[in-house]
């Protein structure tokens, strides 16, 4: 990367684009093809040396959280849910019409 290059990820950093917009840019416009990753290598190594071009990022550097880390709560959980084991014995003899199951009925 020439000084050059990194003078305009700096400029559009500071612009508040992201490194994919950067890096699509550039190889759109510039005829010069990097990665979003070299991107972000050459911000945390301007961090490393104790300037602060990564505080023009967008997401500040948080870190996303895992879907998985709250079982309890969010997308696809069902309070009070009660297991299939403990359904009535009259769903199983399937007399009434909302028992069926779907695949059980022809269209």
């Amino acid at each position: 990367m020439t000084p050059q290059v990194i003078e305009l990820i700096n400029l559009k950093l500071n612009k508040k684009w992201s490194p994919e917009q950067i890096s699509g840019w550039l190889e759109l416009n510039e005829s010069f093809t990097i990665s979003h990753e070299t991107v972000y290598q050459d911000i945390w190594r301007d961090n490393q040396r104790g300037d602060m071009l990564f505080t023009a990022l967008r997401r500040k550097c948080k870190k996303y959280q895992s879907p998985h880390k709250n079982k309890q709560s969010g997308r696809g959980f069902i309070k009070n849910r009660v297991s299939i084991d403990e359904r009535p014995q009259v769903v199983d003899d399937r007399s009434r019409i909302g028992d069926w199951k779907i695949d059980l009925v022809k269209c």
